[in-house]
C-alpha cells in the first residue's frame, strides 16, 4: 500500500505543475483585414499578447471588503416583508386562477399556472 502511494506522489505533482501552468496561460488578440478582433489561448500569424493589469482583480477584491454589511435583525425583518408580500401574490394568482378556471380561459389559466409556480419558488429560496 505504502509503495503504491509513493508511486503516486511524483505522478499527481507532475499533474498539479501541468495544471498551473495552463491556468496562466497567454491570451493573443488578432485584428484580420476586415477589422473583426479575435482573441485565442493560441498564437495566430500576426497576433499580439496581451497584457493584463492585474491590479484590477485586487480593486474588486478590496470594494467587495468595503462592501456594506446588513444588521440580522434588519435583514430578518426585511426578508419577512418580503415573505409577507409574496405570500400575498401567491394568495391573489390562486384566486385569479380559479376565477380563469371558472371562466375556461386557458390563456388566462396558464398565466396564472405559471405565476404561481415563479411565487412558489421564490418563497422556496428565502
Amino acid at each position: 500500500m505504502k509503495k503504491r502511494i509513493t508511486a503516486l506522489t511524483p505522478t499527481l505533482f507532475i499533474i498539479g505543475a501541468i495544471m498551473s501552468t495552463a491556468t496562466s496561460a497567454e491570451i493573443y488578440r488578432h485584428v484580420d483585414k476586415s477589422g473583426q478582433v479575435t482573441y485565442s489561448n493560441t498564437r495566430i500569424i500576426g497576433a499580439k499578447k496581451v497584457h493584463l493589469n492585474r491590479t484590477l482583480a485586487k480593486a474588486k477584491i478590496s470594494a467587495l471588503r468595503n462592501f456594506p454589511k446588513v444588521a440580522r435583525k434588519v435583514q430578518r425583518k426585511r426578508d419577512l416583508k418580503r415573505r409577507n408580500i409574496l405570500e400575498n401574490e401567491l394568495a391573489t394568482e390562486k384566486r385569479l386562477l380559479s376565477n380563469a378556471k371558472q371562466s375556461l380561459k386557458k390563456d388566462d389559466v396558464s398565466l396564472h399556472m405559471r405565476n404561481i409556480i415563479a411565487l412558489k419558488k421564490e418563497l422556496m429560496n428565502l
